[in-house]
Formats: structure tokens, C-alpha cells, sequence
């Protein structure tokens, strides 16, 4: 049964390795069985789960992401509903906050105030929440359907120190106190970029949390001049701005001390492409 799955799936996975573990993962969604479970347990489906499958794998081969098919996706020690248009976590943006949870957890019993700008899902919002039980988090995004996500995630993972705004850039945040330190993972890729991203990212996510004007540059512009504003007290032991970019912004370091910001990080991700900055103000 694996195997005729497998065969089908490798022309929309690219990869015989892929489209093994979308198989499991579909697999574990119809039967409720763990991986192990599937291969120690191997039960031919029902004609209901035969029929739901079915359903699953056509959806997969008209392009369909497989996160949105499966409807969650796990993240940063959390797991987050995901539908769309609401852009799909990516490994790189877990890898950033997994290495934001390691910087900072020495002030992880702080009163600590976070802006998460670009919050889509939720995902860092909500894995920096969890992580750290002390802190408030505070998620931004100009999308509804997204702030409806959020708050939707919000209430399943039961997390009380954070809350989602729809609005603008940083028009939306009215807060009582500075923020101690910005996070974000906003749209950068390039116009001049938009042949390399995949048609089913294309056809399914929300573009407007994809791409940005001026090379990728755009956002940029305004999280640094909004971040002298709402960053009053800035600590300087710490960072005040943690955010990631691509492949469209290979001088970021150059364009962050020209824009005045001091101490620039530069950190790559798993496949060795600089990938995330940390800086001050």
C-alpha cells in the first residue's frame, strides 16, 4: 500500500525521500497512527480511510501544499493550525527563533515586552509565548484572515501572554510601555526573484506576505524607523531587532550600518544561506 502511495506522490514531491515522508504523514492523518505505529501495525485502510486518502492524494497532485492538506504543522516545540492563504512556516523561521529562545534565555524570567511584526500564523509569536511564560507578546499583521489564525492558535495552545492586532505595519500598535526588542520574518523576496518561487507557493500563499518592493528591501525601511520609535529604552546588552531575510539582500550588513544600526549579526541557516540579523538601534 506504502509503496503504490509513495510511486504517486514522487512527481509532485521531487523526490522519491519526499514523497516517502509525505506519504506517512498522510497516512498518519487518516489512521490517527503514529510512523512507527504504520510500519509495525501494517492493516490494510478501511474503505472510508481508502476513500479519504484518495481525496488527500488528488489534492496533493493538483499542487496543493502538503501543510494545508494535513491542516497543522509542528513549529518550535508547538504545533499550529494552517490554512490558506496564511503563508506556511518555514524550517528557516523555526531555526531563527530556536536560536532567539537560546540567545535569550537568560531573561527568560523577565518581564520582557515582544513585537512579533509579519505575525501570519502566529508561529513565533506563539513559540516565543511558550517558551517564555514571563514575557508579552504582541503579533502584528495587515491580513484578518491571518490575525483570525493567530487568535485561533492562540486558543488551542491556551496561552495567555499574547495578543494579535490587525492593522498596518506599525500604525496598528497602541501600547502603554516601549518594547524591549522586535521580531519578524516580513516579505522579501524580489520582483526580479518571482521566476524561482514555486508555482504551488504561487497558486496558494498569500502573496502579499511573499514579496516586497525595492529589491526585498522595502519593509526594512520602515521596521528600522519604526523601531527608534517604539524601542525608548533600548538595553545594551541585548538586541533590539531580530528579523529574517533572503537570498535577494546579500549586503544586509552594510545596509543596517548605513541605516545606523549598531552590532549586526549575520546568521545562516541549515543549508548555509545567511539567513536572519540581529542588531541595535
Amino acid at each position: 500500500m506504502i509503496n503504490n502511495l509513495i510511486k504517486k506522490l514522487e512527481a509532485i514531491a521531487g523526490s522519491t525521500q519526499q514523497a516517502q515522508y509525505e506519504a506517512c504523514l498522510l497516512l498518519e492523518k487518516i489512521t490517527g497512527l503514529s510512523r512507527v505505529m504504520l510500519l509495525v501495525k501494517a492493516q490494510p485502510l478501511t474503505l472510508d480511510q481508502q476513500k479519504a486518502l484518495d481525496e488527500l492524494v488528488e489534492q496533493r497532485l493538483q499542487g496543493k501544499p502538503l501543510a494545508y492538506i494535513l491542516g497543522d504543522i509542528p513549529f518550535a516545540g508547538i504545533t499550529l493550525a494552517i490554512r490558506p492563504p496564511i503563508l506556511i512556516p518555514r524550517p528557516e523561521t523555526e531555526e531563527m527563533v530556536a536560536w532567539v529562545i537560546e540567545r535569550f534565555s537568560q531573561y527568560r524570567d523577565e518581564p520582557l515586552v515582544v513585537l512579533d511584526m509579519c505575525t501570519g500564523s502566529g508561529c513565533i509569536a506563539l513559540a516565543l509565548a511558550a517558551a517564555f511564560p514571563a514575557w508579552q507578546i504582541v503579533g502584528v499583521d495587515i491580513n484578518p484572515a491571518a490575525i483570525e489564525l493567530a487568535q485561533e492558535n492562540k486558543n488551542m495552545l491556551a496561552l495567555n501572554n499574547v495578543s494579535f492586532i490587525e492593522g498596518s505595519l506599525f500604525n496598528s500598535v497602541m501600547w502603554a510601555r516601549p518594547f524591549d526588542f522586535i521580531v519578524s520574518n516580513p516579505p522579501y523576496i524580489s520582483e526580479s526573484s518571482h521566476a524561482l518561487v514555486g508555482k504551488d507557493v504561487l497558486a496558494w500563499e498569500d502573496k502579499g506576505a511573499l514579496f516586497a518592493d525595492d529589491n526585498g528591501y522595502a519593509f526594512y525601511h520602515e521596521l528600522i524607523a519604526q523601531a527608534k520609535k517604539l524601542i525608548t529604552l533600548p538595553h545594551e546588552d541585548r538586541l533590539h531587532l531580530i528579523f529574517e531575510f533572503g537570498v535577494d539582500q546579500k549586503d544586509m550588513a552594510q545596509y543596517l550600518s548605513q541605516q545606523g544600526c549598531r552590532s549586526i549579526e549575520i546568521h545562516k541557516d541549515c543549508g548555509g544561506i545567511n539567513r536572519w540579523s540581529g542588531c541595535q538601534i
